[in-house]
């Protein structure tokens, strides 16, 4: 009876760490794909995301012009960071106060939420080959700042 308790505990123990060792190399995965996504966005888009970069969402629309949408969550203090690994480091950034239309676009998916922002910055600058993007950086919140990218062919 004891032999069979044991083998029981000891049976629930394995089960427990296996379940537990399953989430964590799922959670790692997820993480390394949404950093080579970002990464691969970044590619596209002519910037470099802070370590602090978490990808909310994102929308590639194809069509005649194609059209990236990406929402991420940034670090407040890696803001500088994210400016300066672009091609917005030289341009300067409006907010509501000087330019009361953000240079992207309003309408998106169920996420892309600019319209609620209410303090802001954004700008424009052209990459290669045609093509632009966008940016709104949402100051609302003290902690962490949601940054609004919108990548598009002409």
């Amino acid at each position: 009876m004891k032999t069979t308790y044991y083998l029981l505990i000891l049976c629930l123990l394995f089960l427990t760490m296996d379940v537990s060792c399953k989430k964590m190399a799922s959670s790692t995965t997820d993480i390394n794909k949404e950093h080579q996504k970002l990464a691969e966005l970044g590619r596209i888009m002519h910037i470099s995301f802070p370590s602090s970069a978490r990808l909310l969402d994102y929308k590639h629309i194809h069509g005649m012009d194609n059209v990236i949408l990406l929402k991420i969550e940034i670090l407040r203090e890696d803001i500088r960071e994210l400016i300066n690994s672009s091609l917005f480091s030289d341009k300067v950034l409006r907010g509501p106060e000087d330019n009361p239309i953000p240079q992207i676009s309003i309408i998106g998916p169920h996420w892309w939420k600019v319209k609620s922002v209410k303090k802001w910055k954004s700008g424009q600058v052209r990459l290669p080959d045609a093509k632009y993007l966008n940016i709104l950086i949402d100051l609302d919140r003290q902690d962490k700042t949601n940054v609004y990218l919108e990548w598009f062919e002409t």
